[in-house]
């Protein structure tokens, strides 16, 4: 599962304001994508807006399969995602 390159077409939209992309166990796949989204204070986006803007601009297999709308995307000192720290929040 390659992370940057799918978050990379969701932080086009001016609507969010930080977004991370980790993978998630899947019986089926061995793993699938799921977003962390942080809106923009006056956006109004849901997970349809989210799923639209990576069906635009990725292949289908590399589209995420769930989004969920967090406030804030834990991060370390040096401003790198704590990806361990979403995936433990999934379960």
């Amino acid at each position: 599962l390659h992370i940057e390159a799918h978050s990379f077409p969701t932080r086009r939209s001016s609507d969010l304001s930080d977004v991370a992309v980790v993978g998630r166990p899947d019986p089926k796949w061995g793993e699938v994508p799921v977003a962390f989204v942080v809106t923009a204070t006056d956006a109004d986006v849901g997970p349809e807006d989210i799923f639209d803007i990576c069906r635009q601009n990725l292949a289908s297999y590399k589209c995420i399969k769930d989004v969920i709308f967090t406030s804030v995307i834990p991060r370390n000192s040096l401003g790198k995602i704590l990806k361990k720290e979403l995936r433990k929040s999934q379960s």
